[in-house]
Formats: structure tokens, C-alpha cells, sequence
């Protein structure tokens, strides 16, 4: 049996509007998924979390971490879910629940205590 499957001699290679694009850093890939993420969804405040191209995010794993950890610290607060996602865990308080800058904040805590800040993570 033969599957048709993308192309996955680039290690970062994406599904993008169903064709396979190939990028030389992971930054470039996450760039190019998180527009058209956000082109899914043009003039709405409502954020599409069952997206193909989030998931493809979430799915970069721990080489993401950093990235997110900087889109956070500019006020970007849609990568909080992605975060969860790639660590397994919540990093917030039942408290902080529906009060974003502070579900941001414990994020931003949580990568500076592992090293976040010089762009790696420490398990």
C-alpha cells in the first residue's frame, strides 16, 4: 500500500490552504501558520482553536515554547491554550481564570523560572 503523505524531509514543513510549504527555521514556520490562522478568521474577535494551522503550532512542541513566550510578552494572550497544550499543564490558578494579564503573567513567570528569557526552556 502507498500513503500520500506531505513532504516530510523538511523538518519544518507545514500544511498551509492544503499544500505543504517548507520553512528554514522554526520561527518562519510559526509565522507563516499564525497568519493564516488569523486569515481563517478576518474581522472577528472569536478565536478558531480547532484550526488545522493552531494545531500544526501546538504540534512544533517544546522548540515553539520560546516564540509563544515572546508573542505573550507582547500582549498576544491567544498562545496561552498552544502553551498548555505543548507542557501539559496550567500554569494559572482556578483564581485567575477570566482575567487574562494575569494567566499572562504566571505563563511569563513560569518560562523566565526555566530560562525562557534567553530563548530556551528547561524541563
Amino acid at each position: 500500500m502507498h500513503l500520500d503523505v506531505p513532504d516530510t524531509n523538511s523538518k519544518f514543513s507545514a500544511t498551509i490552504e492544503g499544500a505543504t510549504v517548507n520553512f528554514d527555521t522554526p520561527l518562519e514556520k510559526f509565522e507563516a501558520l499564525s497568519d493564516a490562522w488569523s486569515d481563517e478568521t478576518p474581522g472577528t474577535s472569536i478565536l478558531n482553536y480547532n484550526s488545522f494551522c493552531y494545531h500544526q503550532i501546538i504540534g512544533m512542541g517544546v522548540q515553539i515554547i520560546p516564540i509563544l513566550l515572546e508573542r505573550l510578552r507582547q500582549g498576544e494572550g491567544q498562545w496561552v491554550h498552544a502553551l498548555s497544550c505543548i507542557v501539559g499543564q496550567q500554569v494559572h490558578t482556578p483564581g485567575m481564570v477570566g482575567n487574562p494579564d494575569r494567566v499572562i503573567e504566571a505563563w511569563l513567570k513560569w518560562g523566565d523560572s526555566r530560562g525562557g528569557g534567553n530563548g530556551r526552556i528547561a524541563g
